[in-house]
């Protein structure tokens, strides 16, 4: 498991609402990361793959609306990404019932903070230049 970051204002990319919800992940998945090293038990793994799935529909809806709204250049490559992300948190839903849930809560762990380094801190940064 890695040591997750702490969070900092040059994550944001200059949109409140889309700061907000990235500041909402993030500490979802710090709280996640904590947790999965102390005690797995404690870890509701419905809970955590429900709010991620709530989440991302909220989330991409916003980000993609205001993609669409300042004109972004690569939002069908972003919208093809986002899509696979939600595929994935909900195959871990449907895994759920079949699999070992600490097992499934390590997958979600590693995708939640590999999107949190990789999507979020580059490729949603590339909005940036378009929102001012």
């Amino acid at each position: 498991m890695m040591e997750f970051i702490e969070w900092s204002d040059d994550y944001c990319v200059g949109n409140n609402l889309i700061d907000i919800q990235h500041k909402l992940f993030f500490e979802m998945v710090k709280d996640l990361s904590n947790r999965m090293g102390s005690d797995k038990h404690d870890v509701k793994a419905k809970d955590i793959i429900q709010f991620l799935q709530d989440y991302v529909d909220m989330h991409f809806s916003a980000e993609e609306a205001i993609m669409s709204e300042v004109s972004f250049p690569d939002i069908q490559d972003h919208q093809a990404i986002h899509n696979e992300f939600s595929k994935n948190i909900q195959r871990f839903s449907d895994e759920l019932h079949s699999d070992e849930v600490s097992h499934i809560l390590d997958k979600v762990l590693t995708l939640t903070q590999n999107w949190f380094l990789e999507h979020i801190l580059t490729q949603d940064k590339q909005l940036m230049k378009y929102l001012h």
